[in-house]
């Protein structure tokens, strides 16, 4: 969840943090919205790259994963199984 405060009814990019305003859009994410896949598809996608992005920026802990991805354990040991990553019950207890 975020909250920005601007002036009127209208959210403008001088209202976004830096990080935000200067992001680029990377080839990944405009080939995935443009690939014609349906929108199911393009969600599973979507949260596999993201799962394995925070996995690679916690160095495989998977309890700091969870708490960047803001779901449980449980949770994301089940996205892990549902998406293929290996996993095992001693995941959950980490």
């Amino acid at each position: 969840m975020a909250v920005t405060l601007c002036r009127g009814n209208k959210i403008e990019p001088c209202c976004l943090p830096d990080e935000i305003r200067g992001a680029k859009i990377t080839h990944d994410v405009f080939t995935l919205s443009c690939n014609g896949a349906p929108l199911t598809e393009r969600v599973k996608t979507f949260e596999r790259e993201t799962i394995k992005h925070v996995l690679e920026e916690t160095h495989g802990k998977k309890k700091e994963a969870a708490k960047k991805l803001g779901v449980s354990r449980e949770t994301l040991w089940r996205k892990l199984k549902e998406h293929g990553f290996p996993v095992s019950p001693s995941d959950l207890e980490e």
